[in-house]
C-alpha cells in the first residue's frame, strides 16, 4: 500500500496491485477460516486496535517517520496482539492468560528495541566505550529501563493470582544475560545487520523459554488435578 501510494502511474503499479491482491487475499482467506470455519468471531475485536495501529504506522511511514520512538512502540504494541489472538484461537475465549501474555510480550519487545537503538546509536556516533565504566555509563538508560521492566514482569506474574506460572519470569532473564554480555564485550564495531540477527536469535530463545515455562506449568497443573 505504501509503495502504491508513492509510485507514479505506470506498469510497475500493476505488479504492486498484484502483490497487494495476493497478500490481502491470503490474509482474508486465513481470517475467514478462523472466524467462519472455526467460529472464532471474537477475532473481529482484534481488528479494531490492529486497524488503528496499522493506520497510524502507515501514516507515519508515508511521512518517513517510522523510526521515531512512539511509532516503534506503537508497532510493537500491534505486533504483540498476535499473542492474545493466538490464545483466543486456541481456547475459544478471552482469558486473563491472554492479557498477561500480551503485557509480557510488549514489555519484552519494547525493552529489546530500546537496547538495540542505544547499541546502533553507539555504532553510528562512535561513542567512547573503552572502559567498563564508560560502557556502563553509556548504557545506563536502557539498563535502568530493563531493570524496571524486569520488576514489572515479576509483579505481573506474581500478582496474576495463578493465571501465569512463576517460571514466566525466567525467559525475561535472557535479556538480562544478553545485556550483561554486551556491556562486558567492549566497543561495538560489528555490522548493524549482525546486531539485528543477534536480536532475532535472542527472540527465538525467549519464545522457546516462554513456551516451555507455560507448558510445564500446564502439565504440572494437570498432574496435580
Amino acid at each position: 500500500m505504501r509503495m502504491l501510494a508513492r509510485t507514479p502511474a505506470g506498469a510497475d503499479r500493476e505488479r504492486l496491485w498484484g502483490w497487494l491482491a495476493l497478500f490481502g487475499g491470503t490474509a482474508l482467506a486465513s481470517f475467514a477460516v478462523l472466524t467462519v470455519a472455526m467460529g472464532r468471531w471474537g477475532l473481529l475485536w482484534f481488528r479494531v486496535p490492529a486497524a488503528l495501529l496499522a493506520g497510524g504506522y502507515f501514516q507515519s511511514s508515508m511521512a518517513r517517520a517510522t523510526r521515531t520512538l512512539p511509532v516503534e512502540i506503537a508497532g510493537i504494541a500491534g505486533l504483540a496482539l498476535c499473542g492474545p489472538a493466538a490464545v483466543y484461537v486456541q481456547q475459544g475465549r478471552f482469558t486473563a492468560q491472554a492479557l498477561i501474555l500480551y503485557l509480557l510480550f510488549t514489555l519484552w519487545f519494547v525493552d529489546r528495541m530500546l537496547t538495540a537503538r542505544r547499541t546502533l546509536e553507539a555504532m553510528r556516533t562512535g561513542a567512547p566505550q573503552v572502559t567498563l565504566g564508560a560502557r556502563l555509563a553509556y548504557f545506563a538508560p536502557p539498563l535502568a529501563i530493563h531493570g524496571a521492566a524486569l520488576l514489572l514482569v515479576a509483579g505481573i506474574v506474581l500478582g496474576s493470582g495463578g493465571a501465569a506460572p512463576a517460571a514466566a519470569i525466567a525467559p525475561h532473564l535472557a535479556a538480562t544475560l544478553r545485556n550483561a554480555g554486551d556491556v562486558a564485550a567492549g566497543p561495538w564495531t560489528e555490522d548493524p545487520m549482525k546486531i539485528g540477527f543477534a536480536e532475532m536469535r535472542l527472540g527465538i530463545i525467549y519464545a522457546a523459554f516462554t513456551i516451555a515455562a507455560w507448558r510445564m506449568w500446564e502439565l504440572m497443573a494437570l498432574f496435580i488435578s
